[in-house]
Formats: structure tokens, C-alpha cells, sequence
């Protein structure tokens, strides 16, 4: 796997926000690959047709509110955002206005929405790298924690 060759830094009195930036734009992609690999995978057990369809462009494009468009067995499309952290599965991590829009809106006209959340991302042994798949908000606890701020 290609994260065993990132490396962050962290200034003694200071965060440098940038490399952190960098450093949690990489791990998303990992998170995003991750997916990707695993739906292909789990597609060709199946139905090759299927697995070369997943598609991992929309991650290109945040105002698509998913990053990979994948297949249930039967041909079903599900739309999926990858959530992505390097602790354990109870690690909050982030979804932004319009993601969750997204969600809610794909949820209520009745598509296959999934978020998968990646945890422990970094584990040297792949086979511990964790995975959920939430496919609604139920057991997700929903906590506002940022607000846009303008001049009046």
C-alpha cells in the first residue's frame, strides 16, 4: 500500500495546518482506494460485469456529495462516501453540509446511500484496518460544530 510511505510532521509548538492538510487530503484518498479495491473485490466474487462498473471519479468532484458509485448483486446502484480516520471506530469524523445533504435527500427518494467509515487506516497489518457501513443516520450521532461567519 502506498501510505506506508506518508510521513507528517508536527512542530514542536505549532501545527503547521498546511501539512496537516495535506496529510488529511491523503488520507481520505487512501480511504477512497481502500473502498474502491474492496467493492471491486467483493463485485468479482460475484459478477465481474459488474465490478469493472465501480467507478471512483466522483470522488473528483465534492459537489457530487458521494465518491464512488458502486453495485449491489442485483445491478442496484449505491452511492457511497468514504469517511476516513486514522484511530479507532468510535474516532468522530466530519461530513460537510452539503454530503450530508446529499445523504438525506438520496435516503429520502429511496437510493442505496451508504457511508463507509475506514478507521485505523495507518495499521501496519491491513487485516486490522476497520470498516462500517452506515446506511442512514440511525446510529450516527449528528453534532453541528462548524458555522460560516461573514461581515454584516
Amino acid at each position: 500500500m502506498f501510505w506506508k510511505s506518508l510521513s507528517f510532521s508536527q512542530k514542536k509548538k505549532s501545527t503547521d495546518y498546511l501539512e496537516l492538510h495535506k496529510f488529511l487530503i491523503k488520507i481520505g484518498e487512501l480511504g477512497e482506494k481502500y473502498v474502491y479495491e474492496h467493492e471491486i473485490n467483493r463485485l468479482l466474487e460475484i459478477n465481474s460485469e459488474l465490478a469493472d462498473l465501480v467507478d471512483l471519479t466522483p470522488a473528483d468532484n465534492s459537489a457530487n456529495g458521494f465518491d464512488i458509485l458502486s453495485y449491489t448483486e442485483t445491478g442496484e446502484k449505491i452511492y457511497i462516501e468514504v469517511k476516513t480516520t486514522t484511530d479507532t471506530s468510535n474516532t468522530p469524523f466530519y461530513m460537510s453540509k452539503h454530503e450530508l445533504t446529499t445523504a438525506k435527500k438520496f435516503w429520502k427518494h429511496g437510493y442505496n446511500y451508504q457511508i463507509h467509515h475506514i478507521y485505523d487506516i495507518l495499521n501496519n497489518d491491513e487485516s486490522k484496518i476497520g470498516y462500517i457501513i452506515y446506511n442512514s443516520l440511525e446510529k450516527l450521532n449528528l453534532i453541528e460544530t462548524s458555522y460560516k461567519l461573514e461581515s454584516k
